[in-house]
């Protein structure tokens, strides 16, 4: 979508966070957590065991989703002092609409992952630790460079690259997890700092998942790749014949 699109069917985020800025942020952070070295050398290790191991010979990522949201939490926490309340609401809201692009697909939604899979998971766990590594910061750096100077969405990416260069991140998260998961199902945290009601946060979480989910499968559908969410193609050439009109 273009920046004038997205400026028409998104809604500012409290008001006072520019949408194109908070679409940039979660657009290109919403994936980072494929980066944790934990799933390449998973799926090497099977290969070398001449086993797959259940994954049916693809490098898969496990709960990604859930990773980058946690991490996201963790570092709002530990440098919320480098942050204004704007952007630390902003952050806590991205953390929401990033651990949902995947909802579709069983046991993925937060409400699923806190209760049962993720907190069992040790694919989570140690992905989680597998995320301070210079592979992952230099992501982060090539990313920011596409923030192109958006000032919420460079600044998350700067956090973000900080609080991943000190490995103790990374392992606190990854034993405890570091801040609770129903963070990322209560939207109280970000209703509070910013004087909106909890169903009007919720609300605006939902459009901008709609929308990640929209552009993720748009993507995937151009480049020929296949999602794991069953049924994705049809959907995605019905959006695309709603949305012949706005699509760049």
């Amino acid at each position: 979508f273009s920046p004038s699109v997205i400026r028409n069917i998104l809604p500012e985020v409290f008001g006072r966070v520019d949408p194109v800025d908070f679409a940039y942020m979660i657009g290109l952070l919403h994936d980072v957590g494929k980066a944790s070295t934990y799933y390449l050398e998973r799926y090497v290790s099977t290969l070398l065991e001449g086993s797959r191991g259940g994954l049916n010979g693809k490098l898969s990522f496990p709960y990604h989703e859930v990773v980058l949201a946690l991490i996201m939490l963790h570092a709002a926490e530990a440098r919320g002092a480098e942050l204004d309340e704007v952007s630390l609401a902003a952050m806590d809201l991205g953390a929401k609409v990033i651990s949902r692009h995947h909802s579709a697909m069983p046991d993925r939604h937060p409400l699923e992952c806190d209760l049962k899979s993720c907190r069992a998971s040790r694919d989570l766990r140690e992905a989680l630790k597998n995320m301070c590594r210079s592979e992952v910061t230099g992501l982060l750096g090539r990313l920011r460079e596409s923030c192109n100077n958006l000032e919420l969405c460079s600044e998350v990416l700067s956090v973000l690259d900080a609080h991943l260069r000190d490995a103790k991140n990374c392992l606190e998260l990854s034993r405890s997890f570091g801040v609770p998961f129903n963070r990322l199902v209560e939207f109280r945290s970000v209703s509070g700092a910013l004087g909106l009601d909890a169903l009007a946060v919720y609300r605006i979480a939902v459009v901008y998942t709609g929308a990640l989910i929209v552009a993720d499968n748009t993507a995937a559908f151009h480049e020929g790749r296949e999602s794991d969410e069953r049924g994705t193609p049809l959907f995605v050439k019905h959006w695309m014949r709603e949305l012949s009109g706005v699509l760049d």
